[in-house]
């Protein structure tokens, strides 16, 4: 009889030899399984092997077991029978230790002849134990928070340009233009198709671009093509052209200059809810405050991490390390893509593949981890709940962020996805926690 809990199905025991070689992270043994022990599990291989046989006169997964044994190759039902074997036997030895588990257990058949004991390696890897037991000693300073003017300014200023208005002009292009361009970048006597572009917008004067480049059309007329040499910085992120001369054919498609509203009560006004400018600035100061107070947060529950972090000894599994490098390539990848640039478009500007991204994510996931098994323990240590009116809202709203709620709605796992709210909840609040108590507030 087989039982599932997690990633790890538990059955009726078995006559077995166990020689336990575990470390603290990690649990190795050595089993031995009599002969005689394997009929249960050759009997489960026979069934799931008929129900895939073929065999004339009979519907596919109707073949009787009787008749089945006759058409499958004895070493197929032995290597299946084997397989089942170990697969219960690992799930036997590692029940007690299946909540502390990371990642699925690693089975090697070390002997496996028919008629003969059958030997086989089980290792997995263990969360370590982190002793945070004095962490609520811990206090990390919180900067006050305050607004620049500036800042007010340069917010207004955004507002404005994004509210501009794109006018049509026959003069030469200069700074503040819209353009579009038509360009071609040829280096090394080949054109660099990644430096080129047949329709690109631009705004002259916003250095968005290689240096010298706005600088060479501005003076030039909508139809007008110049063709002109620059030395590309050693610095430039793109590393196919970093240090090189790029020489460029520029065509003007189109040349707008922009018109700017006034900053006034009605551009307030304007905007939906604002009485005067007065009042917009206020509102964008308010604004400016909140973001500064949630970064601060945000930098005070790091630097705790951190602290925390190095009081989780090592080694810790490879598998969390290569599970949260993975994680960080997925949120790399989509915070690309949602910039309108395909990753492979990306990786091919600044010169990289993939593995060699990866690589320098290992750092980087490695304090992610041991910051994972921080929160971890202090949840399980201050014994954080979830409720369940609260999983329930945290689902519906990962669901309601999806691009097609529906659709995902019906290929996601329930069980998984309440696991996966109940989690988020779980970490916001101990990380709520441990902000409170380092800023030496009263802890919930």
């Amino acid at each position: 009889m087989v039982r599932e809990r997690g990633s790890i199905a538990y059955y009726t025991p078995m006559d077995m030899e166990v020689k336990d070689s575990s470390e603290k992270t990690n649990k190795a043994f050595i089993i031995t399984i009599a002969p005689e022990e394997l009929s249960s599990s050759e009997t489960t291989a026979l069934n799931e092997l008929s129900a895939i046989l073929e065999l004339p006169g009979f519907r596919k997964g109707k073949v009787p077991p009787g008749v089945a044994r006759a058409h499958i190759k004895p070493e197929a039902l032995f290597a299946k029978t084997a397989e089942i074997a170990a697969k219960h036997a690992a799930a036997e030895v590692l029940a007690p230790h299946a909540d502390k588990m990371v990642g699925p257990p690693r089975i090697t058949l070390r002997k496996a002849a028919p008629g003969n004991p059958l030997e086989i390696r089980v290792e997995a890897d263990l969360l370590p134990e982190v002793d945070l037991k004095d962490w609520k000693k811990l206090r990390i300073e919180q900067k006050p928070v305050v607004v620049d003017p500036d800042e007010i300014e340069k917010s207004l200023a955004w507002l404005q340009k994004s509210r501009a208005k794109h006018r049509a002009v026959v003069r030469a292009a200069q700074k503040g233009d819209f353009v579009e361009l038509s360009f071609r970048a040829m280096l090394d006597g080949r054109e660099f198709s990644e430096a080129s572009s047949e329709r690109h917008p631009f705004v002259l004067g916003e250095g968005s671009f290689i240096p010298g480049f706005e600088d060479n059309i501005s003076g030039m007329h909508q139809g007008e093509e110049r063709v002109f040499t620059l030395a590309v910085p050693r610095e430039w992120p793109h590393q196919n052209l970093a240090g090189k001369e790029v020489s460029f054919t520029v065509r003007i498609l189109t040349l707008h200059e922009r018109v700017l509203p006034e900053l006034n009560d009605d551009f307030a006004r304007a905007l939906g809810k604002f009485e005067n400018l007065g009042v917009l600035r206020q509102s964008i100061r308010e604004g400016l405050l909140r973001e500064h107070e949630e970064k601060e947060r945000r930098r005070v529950k790091a630097q705790a991490l951190k602290v925390l972090a190095a009081k989780v000894p090592e080694p810790i599994p490879q598998a969390l390390v290569l599970q949260e490098s993975e994680n960080l390539w997925k949120e790399f990848a989509a915070s690309i893509e949602a910039g309108g640039v395909a990753v492979e478009d990306y990786l091919l500007r600044i010169g990289k593949n993939p593995d060699e991204l990866k690589k320098e994510l290992e750092t980087p996931a490695r304090e992610r981890a041991k910051a994972a098994l921080v929160v971890r323990a202090i949840s399980e240590q201050e014994s954080i709940e979830t409720a369940d009116e609260e999983i329930d809202a945290e689902a519906a709203k990962l669901l309601q962020g999806a691009d097609s709620a529906s659709a995902l709605e019906s290929k996601v796992d329930p069980d998984e996805l309440r696991a996966y709210a109940k989690a988020r909840i779980r970490n916001e609040k101990t990380l709520q926690l441990i902000y409170e108590v380092v800023t030496q507030k009263e802890a919930r």
